[in-house]
């Protein structure tokens, strides 16, 4: 709505539901914490700066053109990081799933499996799984998930479309993920919105 320029009181509109659009952001914190005491104005400030993200992502001007709250980008946040919010694995949950699932991988899985492993632990690129559907790509993704997680590694898992999402364990949209531009045929120079050192 605020790329649109639809609203006629953006300010009012943040006063009025800020604690509902900073829910996820309270949620994850709360969890990371372990319930300790919270700052609210520094979940509000994180809940902006996500909204200023995902504006500019979307092609359209940050939140200094709208009559809106400015984040402060600026601020000592107690709020966790992305990376540690990536590294937020369950290291004894991801063991089992890796212990119950690991013998239920047939030969050709297993090598195309230890493959890829290889691959992404050597932080190695060129690795590309093709399969026809039913012969287990989601299971392999998944499984390989949880060994980087075993490892507290960071696993960014991507897809193209929304459907394909909801079967990967971490669900994100590439655009999502790597803020990419919705509109990248109406833009001249389409470009990721990805900060440095990000």
């Amino acid at each position: 709505m605020l790329q649109t320029y639809s609203m006629s009181s953006p300010e009012q509109l943040w006063m009025n539901h800020k604690e509902n659009l900073s829910e996820d952001i309270l949620h994850q914190t709360r969890i990371l914490q372990q319930n300790m005491d919270l700052d609210y104005c520094d979940i509000f400030n994180r809940a902006l700066i996500d909204i200023d993200d995902t504006i500019v992502s979307l092609g359209g001007s940050d939140l200094k053109s709208f009559e809106f709250p400015q984040a402060n980008r600026n601020r000592d946040s107690v709020l966790p990081s992305e990376e540690c919010i990536e590294r937020n694995y369950d290291t004894d949950v991801l063991t089992t799933y890796v212990e119950e699932n690991e013998p239920k991988m047939v030969e050709d899985q297993k090598e195309a499996f230890d493959k890829i492993a290889k691959a992404v632990f050597d932080r190695c690129s060129g690795i590309f799984l093709d399969a026809p559907g039913g012969a287990g790509k989601t299971f392999q993704i998944n499984f390989l998930l949880a060994k980087v997680g075993q490892r507290n590694e960071i696993s960014p898992a991507v897809a193209s479309s929304g459907i394909t999402t909801t079967l990967l364990t971490k669900e994100r949209t590439a655009h999502m993920a790597f803020r990419l531009p919705l509109n990248q045929a109406d833009m001249d120079t389409p470009t990721c919105n990805i900060s440095r050192n990000s």
